[in-house]
């Protein structure tokens, strides 16, 4: 068209260059004063009392007018003026009083009425109390009066009944809600209430609530009393997003009084387990009050907080410094709240890989409990403190065992109540492999006082701390001394390994107790098992699945182990997904003849953790033990359309030209050849952590390729090209952008995964694609930069406008894994919202 142009705008944007996002709402479609949701390319109407419909053009059904009693029913009700109510079913009654519609409530017997409101039309919507659900909205108008039913109740509940003993929520910005079963919200909390397993539970959402979002919970009115406060609760988020969890106070109130006009007599704050915790607070008053449960909303969506089983007890858990921590009281041990991050209360593995006890230290078990602090994604230097409960005072010995694998810092401070932190009484650094330590500490306070464990995170997230069975001894007992550990090196060499060239950078075999050693890595799994395990048989008698496998002798420090080793996709070695999709599983047998002796998997996360398991024939008593390995991701600049000439680091950063096509690789290494890599997300930033950035370009999205970049033909399925055409690339507000991209790996066929599903075209899927699958534990996210923008009237020397590949090693540390390569920066005409805004909009749809 000479020198004009149009553009053919994509759903949800106009302007002349489609600059500007459509507002669905602008016409006002909501009838009848309904509420219209702008979703960018559809809305949504929230419709007013008594009308239904898609644009609430229906009226909603009513029911007749029912007759006053004689009693005085409002009596029942207490008036709400101002405040805001949990948003339930309703009942609409047209040409009917004030005390009628108090009747019709009280009278109710097909479902629980707790509150009603009279409309200006004189009409009455009943509240209708169904089963809450995180997905209810909320009243918004708070200058309305709303009659609350008062339903006669106890502090104790466990929640059980539709009246949740009398117990009233209030909306502040969020508020409580009965649930059972897991919650709506993605990796918070809890699966099921802690009474039964199957029950109810109170439970905050804070899916549409801005960070420090607040919701309440009030107890019925309470005489005075003189006793303790007992409840189970629940704070726990997963995710890469730090810090996690939300905070939880607990208010004593005189009748009357607002929780502004008190102090909370109990405050926890963070993630702490997965599992319900139980927390114990003296309650002592003289005159009439309520309990009051807070929830405020973390700084991050994986904040959801829950409360189950309240009760008041005169004979509470005694607190104790001697403790091994399987009571969810954990002896009155806390976390505190103004650490960097918190101890978790955990039974297992931890959840970081490769760094931290798989079992506890009293019964030696995984179904023990411990106390540890997970150093993931936080800064060098940053600090966990476990507060012990107040102690008399003591002169003597305190024992206590310990778990450090990985690098952190460990020390024990003995602190006065009121006094600050001094100099640690005992302190360790370092890595001292995969076993518990005895420690002991020397006590010698005149006061009252605490023990404090401080956990402080080294250089890497591979820096878990434990600890387990703190004990005072008994008087006159004299302790065993205490360990005297050697430092581990952390690249694995401390194992005895037969050959040194089975292991990659990065890879960190695992010794058994029974002196098994696993080794997984990117191309290949190789089990190392001392001969006497296997009794007379020989090594030459035993082979992988595929008998012409076989394993080898071959002797280390003076002992011998048999050897065997398989590619990932050799030796008849079996691979499948697993249910979740988390894992591809590789799993392969160690046998003599027909007679399986020994099962060997390797359970590769998807984020490119390798996990290895060795499991004893079944018919015999074995156990199963793990270890970890490596995964290789590569993402390449090439110099032109061929794909053969990457291009050279020294030219690093790379500075892409908005008139010159760009071509670039993203592919995986493994042993097995039958994985496919998808591309699910890439997008540009102006810093190099995604979390902190301004604005954000789409290049890629739920697997969707933006216009102006093609898919080209490539060498296998385990690598992509692609081609981008920087014609298109906006004037940019910033001249340096990193490139963050999400990747995975797929089994071909595997029916219902990612990989399968390509490109998502439906926009709730789409983005809620982009919430879970960016740093998700179903992905990689690698990132790269910086990058610079050379405009096309710029002098550049075309010598100097690209740089050279590399490889990420997706090396098992703690939680993630250390990444290096070489990434595209480009950055498409549509800019994206900041983050906090699109997971927002993402929520908002759901």
């Amino acid at each position: 068209m000479g020198d004009y142009y149009t553009c053919d705008c994509p759903a949800g944007l106009t302007g002349c260059e489609c600059e500007d996002p459509v507002d669905m709402c602008e016409s006002s479609p909501c009838e009848h004063g309904g509420v219209c949701t702008n979703f960018k390319t559809s809305f949504e109407c929230e419709c007013a009392y008594g009308y239904t419909g898609e644009v609430c053009e229906q009226e909603e059904s009513v029911s007749a007018p029912v007759p006053a009693g004689d009693s005085h029913p409002l009596d029942e009700f207490l008036v709400t003026d101002g405040a805001e109510l949990p948003n339930y079913d309703y009942e609409i009654y047209i040409g009917i009083t004030l005390e009628q519609c108090a009747q019709v409530c009280l009278g109710e017997t097909s479902f629980l009425c707790r509150s009603f409101e009279m409309r200006n039309d004189e009409s009455c919507a009943v509240q209708k109390h169904t089963p809450f659900t995180s997905g209810h909205a909320l009243h918004s108008n708070p200058d309305k009066q709303y009659y609350e039913r008062i339903i006669p109740g106890t502090i104790q509940c466990d929640f059980e009944t539709v009246e949740i003993c009398g117990y009233l929520p209030r909306k502040v910005d969020s508020s409580f809600s009965r649930l059972t079963g897991p919650s709506n919200a993605h990796r918070t909390g809890p699966d099921s209430d802690h009474t039964t397993g199957s029950g109810y539970y109170m439970y905050m959402p804070v899916r549409q609530q801005l960070p420090e979002g607040i919701g309440r919970l009030f107890s019925p009115v309470s005489h005075p009393i003189d006793t303790t406060l007992t409840f189970f609760y629940h704070n726990h988020g997963s995710g890469v997003q730090r810090p996690l969890g939300g905070t939880i106070k607990v208010y004593q109130l005189p009748e009357g009084a607002e929780p502004e006009d008190v102090e909370p007599i109990w405050i926890q704050k963070g993630s702490e387990s997965m599992e319900w915790l139980k927390a114990q607070v003296p309650l002592q008053s003289d005159v009439p009050f309520r309990v009051v449960f807070e929830g405020v909303r973390g700084p991050t969506p994986k904040s959801e907080v829950a409360i189950d089983d309240v009760d008041i007890t005169n004979n509470p858990i005694p607190d104790s410094l001697t403790c091994n921590f399987d009571d969810p009281y954990r002896c009155g041990y806390t976390s505190d709240p103004d650490g960097d991050f918190n101890w978790y209360w955990q039974s297992g593995p931890t959840p970081s890989p490769n760094t931290g006890p798989d079992i506890d230290h009293t019964t030696g078990t995984q179904d023990g409990h411990f106390m540890y602090a997970e150093p993931s994604d936080r800064s060098p230097g940053q600090h966990a403190r476990l507060m012990s409960p107040v102690a008399p005072p003591y002169n003597g010995q305190i024992e206590f065992y310990y778990h450090m694998d990985c690098g952190g810092s460990l020390n024990v401070y003995v602190k006065g109540v009121n006094d600050g932190m001094t100099t640690p009484v005992w302190n360790t650094k370092g890595n001292f492999g995969n076993s518990w330590l005895h420690a002991v500490i020397n006590v010698n306070s005149a006061n009252d006082f605490q023990l404090v464990f401080e956990a402080i995170r080294g250089d890497d997230d591979c820096s878990d701390v434990a600890i387990d069975d703190v004990r005072v001894p008994s008087p006159g007992e004299v302790l065993t001394p205490e360990d005297d550990p050697q430092q581990v090196d952390g690249n694995g060499a401390h194992a005895p390994i037969a050959d040194l060239e089975d292991l990659e950078p990065g890879v960190v075999p695992v010794v058994t107790k029974d002196g098994v050693v696993i080794i997984c890595s990117s191309s290949r799994m190789v089990v190392q098992i001392p001969s006497e395990q296997f009794g007379e048989v020989s090594p030459y008698d035993l082979t992988w699945r595929d008998d012409s496998c076989k394993g080898s002798s071959m002797e280390v420090s003076s002992k011998e182990y048999y050897v065997f080793r398989t590619e990932l996709d050799g030796c008849n070695t079996e691979s499948k997904t697993s249910e979740d999709e988390s894992y591809i599983l590789y799993i392969n047998d160690i046998k003599a003849g027909d007679d399986v002796l020994h099962r060997v998997e390797c359970k590769y996360d998807r984020m490119s953790n390798v996990e290895a398991q060795i499991i004893a024939n079944p018919c015999e008593k074995g156990v199963t033990e793990t270890g970890f390995g490596s995964f290789v991701y590569y993402l390449t600049l090439y110099k032109g359309p061929d794909f053969s000439n990457p291009i050279n680091a020294i030219d690093f950063p790379v500075e892409v030209c908005e008139d010159e096509p760009m071509y670039f690789g993203v592919g995986v290494r493994s042993g097995d050849k039958n994985l496919e890599v998808f591309v699910d997300q890439c997008f540009a930033a102006n810093t190099p952590d995604a979390k902190d950035a301004d604005s954000y370009f789409e290049l890629i999205s739920a697997g969707c390729l933006e216009p102006f970049i093609e898919e080209v033909p490539s060498r296998s399925q385990q690598e992509h090209w692609f081609k981008a055409n920087i014609t298109e690339v906006v004037k940019a507000e910033s001249e340096r952008f990193f490139l963050h991209c999400s990747v995975l790996v797929c089994r071909p066929g595997t029916s219902g995964s990612r990989c399968g599903e390509g490109c998502i075209t439906n926009t709730v899927k789409r983005r809620r694609s982009i919430d879970e699958y960016i740093g998700s534990s179903k992905s990689t996210t690698i990132s790269h930069g910086p990058m610079r923008l050379k405009r096309s009237t710029d002098q550049v020397d075309s010598a100097q406008k690209f740089g050279d590949p590399a490889e990420v090693t997706a090396a098992v540390s703690s939680t993630l894994f250390v990444i290096t390569l070489v990434a595209l920066l480009v950055i498409i005409k549509k800019r994206r919202d900041d983050v906090l805004s699109l997971r927002q909009d993402v929520e908002a749809e759901e």
